[in-house]
């Protein structure tokens, strides 16, 4: 457990409410994603859906899923320019990558 997030943690169990800010909880899930070796460059396989790309900033969003989970996905305009093919819903795909909470 960070130390950042240990000694939030423990400053907010002792308020009335006991509870952890969304910052506190995010900050900690990020860390423990991004600390695990095995999730720097991962592949999972699954389905697109609801695929969309921002015509602004270039950012492809959308949920990665298989039958019984879904992932929240990003694909940064960087990665997304290279493409060769046009994501859709409901295309299997494997893509690589690192996880974490953004």
């Amino acid at each position: 457990m960070s130390t950042e997030f240990s000694e939030a943690y423990r400053e907010t169990a002792m308020s009335e409410t006991g509870a952890i800010t969304v910052r506190q909880l995010n900050f900690y899930a990020k860390s423990l994603l991004e600390g695990d070796r095995n999730l720097k460059n991962i592949t999972v396989e699954g389905e697109i859906s609801g695929f969309v790309l921002n015509s602004r900033s270039g950012h492809a969003y959308f949920t990665l899923k298989d039958e019984s989970a879904s992932l929240s996905c990003v694909m940064f305009s960087s990665s997304a320019a290279t493409l060769r093919f046009a994501p859709a819903d409901g295309m299997q795909v494997k893509l690589k990558g690192g996880a974490t909470v953004y």
